[in-house]
């Protein structure tokens, strides 16, 4: 069972290891299906599931289902849709990950175990925090931004929220058996919070060591000045380390705008889930929902590069995945996992209690975050340590039948993201020999990674989307190999805004301005704050010789994006080919001023 509990604790706590090769999802569902299948298949426990805490989930991962059938891409959403891909199989395995919580780490026997996962966590902080520091220090030794460390979880809200999630049970062993490698870890978790440049980070990780010090258990005075004295040190170091402070003060001119963006977007995200109440827009359908509702603010403050797949808050995730009904679910797990947490942390001396204290600074982090599985397959083992009760010998028999089923379904699941796994290498290495200027290579290897991920077609997508800009790039041979891509993904998810304008470049580039133009159209009414997709439609209008459409098109864009010179660039040269010196002269002048 000890050797299981590595497994397990490796799996989801070490899920962040692939995070090196830039975030990528499936292997580290794959290594956390792994562990959850292992774990699964031993038959000694230390805890299980409450029924209502059983039926909470059943009924919740039912509404999900829901969702995604009465979405607009049924079976890509049931899946699961780039870039997260929360669907069936991810989703599984985050159930397993609370099951195999409560197995490892319930309230029997687990006093052997706590001491292991104790161990790798502190092992695991101090190996992100080395390389946070390196990033910090302006080195990269992985890809991520060195202006905001991403360490090994690739980016930098997901590294401050995994280093919380830790640091809850790190601390809670600190202040009652302090051992050298786990004040060592303890301090290194808080270094990477720092580091990271998380503002929701920091006030987490405050509000976890003032969990632990509020706490029921007995504490030691002096342990507790230790507890206190370290939380101002964090305070400090955040002052000190401009990459924090800067960000807390709102000198950071990135910082500032992501306030307002997420102020934006929760706005836009209530109006998007007051009209999709009763089963929101299903899991990953946010992505493709979201741009109707953006405005002329949105577009003029935010822009249209890297649009949001989440509304960047757990209850409004939920609902736009879910509906209200989800909401009300989801509000019904927190509150089940908060008050079997609370007696846990007013009354014991468990590890279970520490874990809790992490889990509600990841709560913390969530109400301006989103889920990912560097994050979630920790905080799901935590849930299940938290919640779980004594095993109930009366429905062993019940219990082994649901163990074997949810065990098989694990399994399958840690195969699919295996698969998906080389698919995502395959993808990777089609868009590197695509900036070789080889497009039948490069066309061949994305069919490769449909061969291995055939159920997802945002596989198309992405090599359509590849292909497209390859075109702009005026790559020969690039729009009729990405024509087959593109049909498929429209296919698929025929409201996708990205889908329609994919569609469209390549279009333009064949010379069907009358095909090129009609995608764009039927992208313009799904998101009609787009500029660029303004600018484009003007650009296709042009090559039609419709002179009206296309100054039609390029003063939208230029109101959209007031600041933009392009949209006049654009201006100048259509009034230069009709003839009209008077406004090619007023267009440039406008040019030049936004360029000064």
């Amino acid at each position: 069972m000890q050797q299981m509990s590595v497994v397990l604790i490796l799996s989801s706590g070490l899920a962040v290891l692939p995070g090196a090769l830039d975030r990528f999802t499936w292997p580290k569902t794959m290594i956390a299906g792994l562990g959850c299948a292992l774990t699964l298949s031993a038959r000694s426990r230390s805890g299980v599931l409450p029924r209502r805490v059983m039926l909470c989930l059943a009924a919740g991962a039912t509404m999900l289902v829901l969702g995604a059938l009465y979405s607009s891409a049924p079976w890509s959403q049931l899946w699961g849709r780039y870039p997260r891909y929360e669907g069936v199989v991810v989703l599984a395995i985050y159930l397993a990950c609370v099951v195999c919580g409560a197995r490892l780490l319930g309230p029997i026997g687990s006093d052997r175990l706590w001491p292991i996962v104790v161990r790798v966590m502190a092992w695991a902080g101090v190996a992100v925090a080395l390389v946070s520091v390196a990033q910090a220090a302006g080195v990269s030794p992985l890809t991520s931004s060195v202006v905001r460390p991403g360490s090994l979880l690739g980016n930098s809200s997901d590294l401050a929220a995994w280093a919380v999630l830790i640091l809850g049970p790190l601390l809670w062993e600190v202040v009652r058996r302090p051992r050298i490698l786990v004040v060592i870890g303890s301090c290194a978790s808080a270094l990477t919070v720092v580091l990271s440049g998380s503002r929701i980070g920091v006030i987490a990780a405050l509000v976890v060591a003032a969990l632990v010090a509020l706490s029921g258990a007995p504490l030691d005075r002096r342990r507790l000045s230790w507890l206190a004295l370290a939380s101002v040190l964090l305070v400090v170091i955040t002052v000190a380390y401009p990459g924090s402070r800067d960000r807390f003060t709102g000198a950071d001119a990135a910082a500032r705008q992501s306030v307002a963006g997420r102020l934006l977007l929760w706005r836009e995200s209530i109006q998007l889930v007051s009209a999709h109440a009763s089963l929101g827009v299903g899991p990953s359908g946010f992505v493709d929902a979201i741009p109707a509702y953006h405005d002329r603010q949105w577009s003029t403050r935010i822009g249209p590069d890297n649009p949001p797949d989440s509304p960047h808050d757990i209850f409004l995730q939920a609902t736009a995945a879910g509906g209200i009904p989800l909401l009300i679910l989801f509000g019904w797990f927190v509150w089940l996992t908060l008050k079997a947490g609370w007696h846990g942390w007013r009354g014991a001396d468990s590890l279970a209690a520490g874990a809790f204290c992490g889990l509600v600074g990841y709560g913390v982090t969530l109400t301006v975050g989103f889920t990912t599985p560097g994050t979630t397959t920790l905080a799901c083992l935590w849930v299940g340590a938290v919640v779980a009760q004594r095993p109930n010998p009366e429905v062993r028999r019940v219990v082994r039948v649901i163990r074997g089923l949810l065990a098989a379904v694990v399994s399958t699941a840690t195969l699919i993201a295996a698969c998906a796994g080389v698919s995502e290498l395959l993808l990777r290495s089609a868009i590197g020999t695509l900036a070789t200027g080889d497009v039948p290579a490069t066309a061949s290897r994305f069919t490769q990674a449909i061969i291995w991920r055939p159920w997802d077609a945002d596989v198309h997508l992405q090599a359509a989307h590849a292909f497209a800009g390859a075109t702009d790039r005026g790559l020969r041979g690039a729009a009729d190999a990405g024509q087959p891509f593109a049909q498929h993904a429209l296919q698929a998810h025929p409201s996708s805004p990205e889908a329609l304008v994919d569609a469209g470049r390549l279009k333009e580039s064949l010379g069907d301005y009358k095909g090129a133009a009609a995608f764009l159209e039927a992208a313009l009414a799904r998101s009609s704050c787009d500029a660029r997709l303004w600018l484009r439609r003007g650009v296709v209008a042009a090559e039609q010789r419709d002179d009206r459409t296309a100054e039609r098109s390029f003063m939208r864009a230029a109101w959209l994006r007031p600041d933009d010179p392009q949209p006049w660039a654009d201006l100048r040269l259509l009034y230069i080919l009709q003839g009209n010196a008077a406004g090619a002269m007023a267009a440039q002048a406008e040019e030049q001023r936004r360029q000064s």
